[in-house]
């Protein structure tokens, strides 16, 4: 059989390290454990970006900044 490559793996490490800091500082004052805005708690979301229950929600959450609808300027 030729070589497969590997499938990519969610880091929790990464995710714990360079993710939820990003988060934590930008979203969950919003859509953290103590306020959910639109009853969206970031913080809840499955942390495995790439095969998590929850990608269809990194993917939008993704679209959602990188269009500059969020985080809403203070």
């Amino acid at each position: 059989m030729g070589n497969v490559p590997d499938i990519p793996r969610a880091n929790l490490e990464t995710y714990r390290d360079r993710v939820e800091p990003v988060l934590k500082a930008a979203c969950f004052g919003c859509h953290g454990p103590k306020k959910q805005k639109g009853s969206f708690r970031i913080d809840a979301l499955d942390s495995d970006l790439l095969m998590g229950s929850d990608v269809s929600w990194w993917l939008e959450e993704g679209e959602v900044i990188s269009n500059g609808e969020m985080p809403p300027e203070v």
